[in-house]
């Protein structure tokens, strides 16, 4: 009998070696933890029986449960967390051996999973750990209702062994394919074109398109068939180099077709035995970066032709001064009838034209400041002709002039302004070279932007030769030049027309082959009467507004807001001013958000300055003390015209201010820190910042009741209800330092500020 029992034991024993060998040949490396344990279970049923099924893996210092049968199971299912508190499964991992308990119930050890698997009816376990290179990695659990045996440990202790190998594969197989898919992402991440090329120059991987071929149709073909810098006497370019010496190999090369800059670079790779097994080639269009590099260069001359243009001018200028001074010294002393006294004015007034000349070249040279202000426009077309005057005499050219009368002003950069119409004129010259009839007319007029809103114009029209339709397309884009190389870099259209932008105004050109060419350049008016009221302390009062020019007026008040809040935020939002944000939703002055920022940086900074700010200076102004000025338009529509939403940053923190315009002309605080509360911003106020109880307001009006203080007004909101609230008293009295100390030990206040405007 016992003979019959071995045989059967050892039987048993060769079923379940079979069985894991059966599971190790059926889990492969691509497989899901899921997957897994899914073929774990299938094979081991006919070995052990169970009625639990599970692996941990070590994560963090604790064992997770990664995937288990039941599958749907709650109690100890996939992604229970186990720390130390479970003794079976970290006995094991401690001892690095199966941990057997036969009756969980009664053995006397106690673990945070003994109530868990009563719960689940499993009276034994064997938990084993899974050990790869004597270093646990996780656990396999297995329980049932029936009591295991040390045999069944030990069997368990090898399944665990078997498939600590295969979740190790596993492991390794993911991280090399994630390692692959960052490499990959990488790869196509590069901006530049990326090509892996073999030793017979054939690309094997390109991570972008390329001169009309997919990333896909470039794999396959050498690099002869796909670069012109690979054949003829360039001997294969950089890739053969590479191959040769062994070392990085660099070309620049300009595509003759396209007029491209390319920098090319070819890396070596080497292979196990220290050969070059591929080469790894970098294209990289530099067409910009030259151009803009030669423009540079060409900058740099000019500067340094403008300080000796600059020096010979101030020379030139004492002995002008002589010469005028002199000529009107022997006017005085000779009679209109003297034959020399015609020449003597001839001498003061080309002088004096020759200064002029020599003081607007000075004036146009001095570019590191522009002051915007109230131009006229028909003196900026003056002063750019009298700049200009020389070139056009010399080509021979007829000039123009259409200026209309009486036109607004509009607020600006002169030197800018100047700049572009200049650059107009120059252009104008070089399409007359070759033209029968060398006339440019240079108009002012009045216009409208694209939005309706009123404006001045200035026009350049030539006879020249005109444009085809494809150049129109591209003359504003940077460096795209119709004009030898000698004569353009391509910048002056772009930069004009940057210029434009930034004025609030547009730049659009008509042509037509054989028909000529016009340029005109529209600028917003502005009148003088919006510069004086934001010099107003009090903001806009009604009535101002009848001075103003047509179509203006319903600016003014919204300029007055925007100064106002910028006032209230200069006295509420701390100190140390960091950044700016100012968010124009809705139809906030459309078109004109630069004059908006200026006004709100005015009220935020004149205070800290000592005085108001020039408008025009007013952002370089701030960022000169380094404060960060950012604007935004939000396409979101509120509650009321004209909305304008303003942000600070200062060492106490963020305050936000929301202002509308009530009626035509009313400037109100809306919004402070995204709480809707309205309120005057005039006189003196008092902002609270709270929490949402009761009796806090009656507190606050008892404290200056006691110290005198008339409450003229009171407005408060709270984002929800017992969360945060805002209160802004309007006070008939500046509110001293002991009130403030007594306000702020109410109970519930978060904190206080006050201001007066």
């Amino acid at each position: 009998m016992p003979h019959r029992d071995t045989v059967e034991d050892l039987q048993k024993e060769n079923r379940r070696l079979a069985i894991i060998s059966q599971i190790a040949r059926s889990i492969v490396v691509n497989m899901s933890y899921g997957e897994i344990i899914d073929q774990f279970s299938t094979a081991l049923r006919a070995a052990i029986p169970f009625d639990l099924l599970s692996f941990c893996l070590l994560e963090g210092g604790n064992l997770v449960i990664k995937s288990g049968i039941p599958k749907e199971q709650g109690v100890l299912g996939i992604g229970t967390v186990m720390g130390e508190e479970y003794y079976i499964p970290w006995r094991a991992v401690k001892d690095r051996r199966a941990c057997l308990r036969r009756d969980i119930w009664n053995d006397g050890h106690h673990g945070a999973e003994d109530a868990l698997l009563r719960q689940l009816g499993i009276r034994s376990a064997v938990v084993a750990p899974l050990l790869v290179q004597d270093r646990a990695i996780g656990t396999l659990n297995l329980g049932n209702r029936d009591a295991y045996s040390e045999m069944d440990a030990v069997y368990v202790q090898q399944l665990a062994d078997q498939l600590a190998v295969c979740l190790q594969n596993s492991r390794l197989y993911r991280e090399v394919v994630a390692a692959q898919r960052e490499w990959e992402r990488t790869f196509q991440a590069v901006q530049d074109l990326l090509l892996v090329i073999d030793r017979d120059q054939t690309i094997v991987r390109a991570n972008h398109d390329h001169d009309g071929r997919t990333a896909e149709q470039l794999v396959g073909r050498t690099c002869q068939e796909v670069f012109d810098f690979c054949t003829g006497a360039h001997r294969g370019g950089p890739v053969a180099a590479a191959i040769e010496s062994r070392q990085e190999a660099s070309t620049e090369v300009v595509q003759d077709d396209s007029e491209r800059t390319l920098s090319v670079s070819a890396y070596p790779v080497l292979g196990e035995r220290d050969e070059v097994a591929k080469v790894v080639m970098c294209v990289r269009d530099v067409t910009a970066r030259r151009k803009m590099e030669m423009q540079l260069f060409q900058s740099a001359k000019l500067a340094a032709l403008g300080e000796m243009a600059a020096g010979v001018a101030h020379e030139l200028n004492n002995p002008l001064t002589a010469i005028i001074g002199n000529a009107g010294l022997l006017l005085r002393r000779t009679s209109a009838a003297d034959r020399s006294h015609p020449m003597l004015e001839d001498i003061k007034r080309c002088g004096q034209r020759c200064k002029k000349i020599i003081s607007s070249m000075l004036s146009f040279a001095r570019r590191d400041s522009y002051a915007v202000e109230p131009l006229q426009v028909n003196r900026v077309v003056e002063s750019s002709l009298e700049l200009a005057r020389y070139p056009l005499e010399k080509g021979d050219i007829v000039l123009c002039r259409e200026l209309s009368e009486g036109l607004p002003d509009f607020l600006g950069s002169a030197h800018q302004i100047e700049q572009i119409v200049v650059n107009l004129l120059l252009n104008a010259r070089d399409s007359l070279e070759t033209a029968a009839e060398k006339r440019i007319t240079v108009a002012t007029t009045r216009a409208e932007l694209d939005d309706g809103q009123p404006g001045v114009a200035i026009s350049v029209s030539d006879t020249g030769s005109g444009m085809d339709p494809a150049h129109l397309e591209k003359i504003f884009h940077p460096f795209y030049t119709t004009k030898e190389e000698s004569k353009g870099t391509g910048l002056g259209l772009s930069v004009s027309l940057g210029i434009a932008h930034a004025h609030g105004g547009t730049l659009r050109v008509e042509s037509k082959p054989g028909g000529g060419s016009t340029f005109r350049l529209v600028l917003p008016q502005l009148a003088q009467q919006i510069v004086d009221h934001l010099r107003q302390p009090g903001g806009t009062e009604d009535g101002e507004g009848d001075a103003v020019a047509e179509g203006l007026e319903p600016l003014l008040p919204a300029l007055g807001l925007a100064r106002s809040l910028g006032r209230l935020l200069a006295q509420i939002g701390g100190e140390n001013l960091r950044s700016v944000e100012l968010e124009y939703p809705g139809q906030t002055a459309v078109g004109r958000t630069g004059l908006l920022t200026a006004a709100a940086l005015d009220g935020l900074l004149a205070a800290r300055l000592g005085g108001p700010l020039d408008l025009g200076d007013a952002v370089s102004v701030a960022r000169a003390r380094g404060i960060r000025v950012v604007e935004t338009i939000s396409a979101g529509l509120e509650d009321h015209a004209a909305f304008l939403r303003l942000r600070v940053e200062t060492d106490a923190g963020g305050v936000t201010l929301g202002g509308a315009i009530f009626g035509k002309a009313e400037p109100r605080v809306v919004e402070i820190d995204g709480v809707r509360v309205e309120a005057i911003p005039q006189g003196h106020l008092l902002v609270f910042w709270a929490h949402d109880r009761p009796g806090l307001v009656g507190g606050i009006g008892s404290i200056l009741a006691g110290h005198g203080i008339n409450i003229r007004q009171m407005r408060s909101g709270c984002a929800a209800p017992g969360g945060r609230a805002v209160a802004v008293f309007n006070v008939d009295s500046p509110v001293g330092a002991e009130v403030l100390e007594e306000l702020r030990d109410l109970p519930d206040l978060i904190s206080i500020a006050r201001a007066t405007l």
